[in-house]
């Protein structure tokens, strides 16, 4: 999908930092009116990225995202950027 490692790493330094005000709002993990504002701005993002890519492939790639982000903010691997 990206065409190399910067263009991933920027598409995910965008998606920490949109998603960042979240965290710290509330446990995002159990709360799904939070969690669901994270996924749609994950897929606003991805939209934005990756015009070529149907809305079923957003979704998809949007919802491995944010249980990956999930799990490392768990672990607090996030950096803020």
């Amino acid at each position: 999908i990206a065409q190399n490692y910067s263009q991933i790493e920027e598409i995910a330094k965008e998606i920490v930092k949109a998603i960042n005000g979240y965290v710290t709002v509330a446990d995002w993990k159990r709360r799904k009116q939070v969690r669901t504002k994270i996924k749609n701005e994950v897929k606003r993002i991805l939209m934005r990225k990756f015009k070529g890519l149907s809305y079923k492939e957003i979704k998809a790639l949007s919802e491995v995202i944010v249980n990956q982000a999930a799990v490392l903010f768990e672990k607090g691997e996030v950096e803020e950027y």
